[in-house]
């Protein structure tokens, strides 16, 4: 069980709001409230974009820290350098879905927010199995507490 109020749980809450998103984003693109929908996706957009650029600024950076102090790495890509990939196509997948459901196609919608929903999950995991864990192993207590609450200034707490 992952502690409350340490950033592994920080983070695995915001991937869960996020999928809350999505969930309320695809039952008004299943309804055809495609403006509903529409201001759901710029919500969604809005809170992907503020974790991402929180989690790039401040976590990826203390894992490759963290990394780095460990072993001399000679990989050229590092995992934060594919989660920044992923994170970026992310974020184009999203622009997709918001012209498709500009131009109306509820149906194409449907099906790239399934495909979202499925690259989160897979992304999610591979943070949580793989960054979350390193970064919070290498914190004391006092660094996580102060790690957290510079996460909870950058990224929304709430749908």
């Amino acid at each position: 069980m992952t502690p409350p109020g340490s950033v592994r749980q920080f983070l695995e809450d915001q991937h869960e709001l996020l999928e809350l998103r999505l969930v309320a984003l695809e039952r008004a693109v299943r309804a055809h409230a495609l403006t509903d929908a529409g201001q759901r996706l710029a919500g969604f957009r809005g809170h992907l974009a503020r974790y991402v650029r929180t989690e790039e600024r401040l976590l990826f950076p203390m894992y490759d820290h963290v990394a780095a102090a460990a072993v001399e790495s000679t990989a050229t890509a590092t995992p934060t350098a594919r989660m920044r990939d992923e994170h970026a196509g992310l974020g184009r997948l999203v622009a997709e879905i918001g012209g498709l459901l500009a131009r109306g196609d509820a149906d194409t919608s449907l099906l790239a927010l399934g495909t979202l929903r499925s690259l989160l999950l897979v992304h999610g995991t591979k943070e949580a199995w793989i960054i979350y864990p390193r970064v919070a192993g290498a914190l004391s207590t006092t660094m996580e507490d102060a790690l957290v609450s510079d996460l909870r200034a950058g990224v929304p707490l709430a749908c």
